[in-house]
């Protein structure tokens, strides 16, 4: 979630649905995605277990998973997580499932996220999407609170005409938003992670700035799957754990557990 100065929308809110994406052409059922899904939790496991480690400065704890070689196109994802609860007076944290934007190459100006995000200047939480370059936006007809489950998914219905449909369900609420939504992607990578947004202080402001990691115990995401558009693809994944680093010292610290979930813990 790259700004604070998101636009909020109205939308109606509607009860979740337990129907399985209806196959049409190519296109995958959820059911196709939680068996690929699967196959990514198991491979998953390992890579928490190592010591890879993220970039020097990180602003997110989570997982990514990127395609290689890059022909091949991530084409759904879902992930669910329990929502943060936040043990400081001032802050700002974001929980998402993006598809793009952290491939490492030319495209990380190429994201579709969704997902939930919390603040102190706020009545509990809000569900948002984003699609760079534009700012996110946030639904308000649904107010989210700390502790509360979440259930995101998000699939490209029409290749060629790059349309996405995107799901988020708070399932403790038992309300959801969805949309369809016209944009390019490149496709390269899946992340499912917590992370602190960037600011700026206006438009016009080059420079974007980083929110310090708000105070929390831990959070709990499972479920995650991805589709792809190949048997081939299921093959080159890479997987990486990112965790949130802030001048050479990590502030979090993530937690495998058997059944494929994983537990983002912050380091005090």
């Amino acid at each position: 979630m790259a700004s604070r100065q998101a636009e909020t929308i109205n939308a109606e809110t509607t009860k979740p649905e337990l129907s399985k994406f209806i196959r049409k052409g190519k296109q995958k059922t959820i059911a196709r995605i939680a068996a690929i899904g699967a196959l990514a939790l198991s491979l998953c496991t390992p890579v928490l277990n190592s010591q890879t480690e993220a970039p020097k400065d990180s602003n997110m704890a989570g997982i990514n998973v990127i395609l290689r070689p890059q022909q091949h196109r991530f084409t759904g994802a879902k992930g669910s997580w329990s929502v943060v609860n936040s043990k400081s007076d001032q802050y700002t944290i974001a929980q998402g499932l993006g598809i793009g934007g952290i491939d490492g190459g030319t495209n990380a100006n190429e994201l579709v996220q969704v997902g939930t995000t919390c603040a102190s200047m706020w009545d509990g939480c809000r569900i948002f999407y984003e699609i760079l370059p534009q700012r996110p936006f946030i639904y308000d007809s649904i107010i989210v609170k700390p502790n509360d489950i979440i259930s995101a998914e998000m699939k490209i219905s029409l290749v060629k005409a790059n349309q996405w449909y995107i799901k988020v369900t708070d399932i403790t609420q038992k309300a959801s938003f969805k949309r369809s939504l016209d944009y390019s992607s490149s496709r390269s990578s899946v992340e499912l992670v917590l992370e602190t947004p960037e600011i700026r202080a206006s438009e016009s402001a080059k420079r974007w700035s980083i929110l310090g990691l708000t105070d929390f115990d831990d959070v709990r995401f499972f479920n995650f799957g991805i589709d792809v558009n190949s048997k081939e693809a299921a093959n080159a994944l890479d997987y990486r754990k990112y965790e949130i680093v802030r001048d050479g010292r990590r502030l979090t610290r993530i937690a495998s557990n058997p059944d494929g979930s994983f537990n983002v813990k912050r380091v005090r």
